[in-house]
């Protein structure tokens, strides 16, 4: 029987065809799913669905684009916390003994620009009598008020810290804004709490000495105290706790620490040598600077402006008071720190005992029942628990949590996944780069 035979001729490949790379088959599925769908959909649905995903992305950016935050506070056991740095001052800053060396007017002089009387006039004409008083350039008034005030060994009669003596290096000299002061526990230093309670505490006996008495920072007698981070600036005359001659004052001690998130989330500073109280008072110390020509021997910058003389002190004083009155520390960029450490204190006290009178007559047999109530102090200082509070600020809504919602939606509402959603921007950014690829090769050829 006769037949035919059917052929069929496979055409090579042009040389002129696309050649099949990855990105063109990736290109091309792209393009038949968009087609088959568009088949398969009304336009007016697609247009509709994609208006609903617009409109939830919109939502979401603007909501990611508020950076929320939220704060959580936990409280953490903790086997050690490191003691807090504590800033001890006299209330008087100028010792009468010491200044007796001096003339009689002189004398006077500081009594009347220290006066603790606040109605009292702080302003003293300048003559040719006290003239040397009010040259700062004179002599190294630094040194001079140095001298002029309490050593440690003459009002810290005791230091104990967890049952022994404190050596010498625990305490060292620190210029405050009440003079000369002393500080335990300071930069450098690092004396930990291993337990709660009075098992573990710093026990100072301090010695007011009412009869040196000659340049007072306040009306009453006896010391002032600050618990604070061993970095910032000892804000002691304004958060400082008092102290009375004649009682036993007991502080406990908890820590608290906050740990904020910087820009865009927050204001705060990220750097951890940074320290809010420390700018302010740079601050206001080149208020007072620019103003009086000297500074307080607390204040900065001590290398490019002198220390003041005594009779140049009353305008050190009013120009702090008009930095304030007049809020120009909101001039001054002082963002808080994103880290802040505070401790915070429960105070307690009474009277000392007869009794205890008793037992340090053995080794002080001079002192008497009238000396103690005018003049000693006992502070006692401890953390009531080992359990310290955490604050932490966190993102409220974090750049995976947008792309989880995004990628959400768009498999919700478009019924396609976060990865066809890429797959869309590759294809859109690899065909406008072909486009224009192709548009300039044709200029080029027509141009040719």
């Amino acid at each position: 029987m006769n037949g035919s035979v059917s052929t069929t001729r496979v055409e090579p490949l042009s040389q002129t065809s696309a050649p099949l790379t990855t990105n063109n088959l990736k290109n091309n599925m792209i393009r038949e799913v968009w087609q088959d769908e568009k088949e398969k959909k009304p336009t007016f649905l697609w247009s509709y669905r994609l208006g609903n995903f617009m409109q939830e992305l919109q939502e979401r950016i603007r909501y990611f684009l508020k950076f929320d935050t939220t704060t959580r506070t936990r409280l953490i056991y903790k086997e050690r916390i490191r003691f807090p740095t504590i800033t001890i001052c006299n209330e008087n800053r100028v010792v009468l003994s010491k200044a007796k060396v001096m003339d009689p007017y002189t004398v006077e002089m500081i009594k009347l620009i220290w006066s603790p009387d606040p109605l009292e006039s702080k302003t003293i004409e300048i003559t040719d009598d006290n003239r040397d008083l009010a040259n700062n350039s004179l002599m190294n008034w630094e040194n001079a008020y140095i001298t002029l005030s309490h050593t440690q060994k003459e009002v810290i009669s005791s230091c104990v810290f967890k049952g022994e003596l404190c050596k010498d290096s625990y305490l060292i000299d620190v210029s405050t804004t009440m003079g000369r002061c002393f500080q335990f526990n300071p930069r450098g230093q690092n004396h930990y709490a291993t337990a709660a309670g009075s098992a573990d505490p710093l026990i100072l006996i301090l010695d007011t000495k009412q009869h040196e008495y000659l340049a007072a920072n306040s009306p009453s007698a006896g010391f002032r105290i600050l618990l604070h981070e061993k970095d910032t600036v000892p804000e002691i005359y304004q958060r400082g706790i008092k102290l009375a001659p004649g009682m036993e004052t007991v502080v406990s001690a908890t820590l608290k620490e906050s740990k904020y998130l910087p820009k865009p989330y927050g204001n705060c500073n990220n750097d951890a040598t940074y320290r809010q109280a420390t700018c302010f008072h740079n601050c206001s110390s080149n208020y007072v600077a620019k103003h009086c020509g000297c500074i307080d021997i607390d204040m900065t910058p001590k290398d490019k402006v002198p220390i003041c003389a005594p009779l140049n002190f009353p305008c050190t004083r009013k120009k702090l008071i008009d930095y304030f009155k007049n809020q120009e520390f909101r001039k001054c960029d002082c963002p808080s720190q994103c880290d802040i450490i505070t401790y915070q204190s429960s105070i307690s006290g009474s009277p000392i005992s007869d009794y205890y009178l008793q037992v340090i007559n053995k080794d002080q047999p001079s002192l008497t029942a009238a000396e103690v109530d005018k003049n000693i102090v006992i502070v006692s200082i401890y953390f009531s628990s080992m359990i310290s509070e955490e604050v932490t600020e966190s993102a409220a809504y974090s750049w995976l949590a947008l792309m989880s919602d995004v990628g959400g939606a768009f498999g919700l509402i478009l019924g396609a996944t976060f990865l066809t959603l890429v797959e869309l921007i590759d294809f859109l950014v690899v065909s406008t780069f072909e486009y224009c690829t192709v548009k300039a090769h044709e200029k080029q050829a027509r141009s040719a």
